[in-house]
């Protein structure tokens, strides 16, 4: 549904994970200012993480980490390298994870994980284009 709203608003997103942070984007026509805040609200404050999305996230990370990292020339290199680089830091492990990993998961961790790290303190909000500062600063106020 998210991507429905998105693409019919004249939108577009995406979202990326790296060691420290996950970055999630919508580039939207200025006059969708509003829906963009309030789905980015929503992500933060009511996450619907259920087992049905979870499961279809999961394998969409499964194929991408067969097409970018597994079927690719030099795809396991950097995870070569931080494993022999850090032994005892989380950068040790590629943020993508393994099959294993990535197939052992369970709901109740990925609630845990969001309840952790994806909440309104732990990010940042970046808005740019052609808005209104000051009734962009109100609007993300209320």
């Amino acid at each position: 549904e998210w991507f429905k709203i998105v693409s019919s608003n004249g939108g577009s997103n995406n979202a990326n994970t790296s060691d420290d942070r996950t970055y999630y984007y919508e580039i939207f026509p200025s006059n969708q200012l509003e829906l963009g805040l309030w789905m980015e609200s929503e992500r933060m404050l009511h996450p619907v993480i259920d087992q049905q999305g979870v499961d279809t996230q999961n394998e969409v990370v499964k194929e991408e980490k067969r097409l970018r990292i597994d079927n690719a020339p030099y795809g396991n290199l950097l995870t070569a390298v931080k494993k022999n680089l850090f032994k005892k830091h989380p950068y040790r492990w590629s943020p993508i994870g393994s099959m294993e990993h990535l197939d052992a998961a369970t709901l109740e961790e990925f609630r845990a994980f969001n309840e952790k790290f994806y909440v309104p303190n732990n990010a940042t909000l970046v808005v740019a284009g052609d808005i209104e500062i000051e009734k962009t600063k109100e609007l993300i106020k209320s």
